[in-house]
């Protein structure tokens, strides 16, 4: 939205609802009618959307897909032996970002030439905005001590955002929301959590909160608060927008960490 601007003539509209897990998402018959009278189809890439790659094909798609992740760099890990999967979490990290928005402007420039130079203009300006955010966060967190880096999430999603800002986070489960933890995972998250002190446990906005329930009473650490890991909110919560939801999980993570003492 902040890329195409004003223009009346382009219709943006999401197939994952609000508050609905993508990992997770089914599609439903009018996913398909959507699809297949786009001209462009947006995808994150990296597997995030694992059940979107067969239905666009049932969907008989004829328009242009465009991945958001083009050519950035990205974390992959090994889950067994010569096994790895990617994670998809990128837009965890401010500079992704700024990579999603330059491939997007680039696709829907070639797509609708007419408009490139406002979409330039426009992608421009919000690259300038999250720059800013960036500096803004880096130096937030650049004033917590070291010791004190240490953040328990739901799941592994947020590794993007704690390779960027030198934070570890820590999860019961890996990058998808559809996996279940062995004892051994749990014992050795909590092993770390009491050796280390660590102070910030949080759920997320659309993940099952049981394991951090079972995490907060075993250690005696307090559920943190709520994290937007895998959508945003709506317009009357704190993560309307990509750059609200980033400012939002930051200041409740640094505030947690510090307790007012960096």
């Amino acid at each position: 939205k902040n890329i195409v601007g004003n223009h009346t003539h382009i219709r943006i509209q999401s197939i994952v609802p609000l508050y609905t897990d993508p990992h997770t998402y089914q599609p439903k018959p009018q996913d398909a009618k959507l699809i297949n009278k786009a001209d462009i189809v947006i995808v994150n890439g990296w597997g995030f959307e694992g059940w979107l790659d067969k239905f666009i094909i049932a969907s008989d798609f004829k328009g242009t897909l465009i991945t958001a992740t083009d050519n950035l760099i990205r974390r992959q890990q090994q889950i067994q032996e010569n096994n790895h999967t990617i994670d998809p979490h990128a837009w965890q990290s401010i500079p992704h970002v700024i990579g999603y928005v330059t491939n997007i402007a680039k696709a829907l420039s070639a797509h609708y030439p007419n408009s490139a130079a406002v979409f330039q203009k426009n992608a421009k300006d919000y690259i300038e905005r999250l720059q800013q955010l960036d500096e803004e966060l880096t130096r937030l967190f650049n004033s917590i001590s070291k010791e004190k880096r240490y953040v328990v999430t739901t799941h592994d999603a947020f590794w993007y955002f704690g390779e960027h800002y030198n934070i570890k986070f820590l999860s019961p489960i890996g990058t998808d929301t559809d996996q279940e933890p062995s004892a051994q995972d749990i014992k050795t998250l909590i092993n770390f959590i009491k050796q280390h002190n660590v102070r910030g446990i949080f759920i997320e906005n659309l993940s099952n909160a049981k394991q951090i329930q079972k995490i907060s009473q075993e250690t005696g650490v307090e559920i943190s608060g709520t994290l937007y890991a895998d959508g945003l909110s709506d317009e009357k919560h704190n993560a309307a927008t990509y750059i609200d939801m980033m400012r939002y999980n930051a200041h409740l993570i640094y505030n947690k960490l510090t307790n007012g003492n960096v």
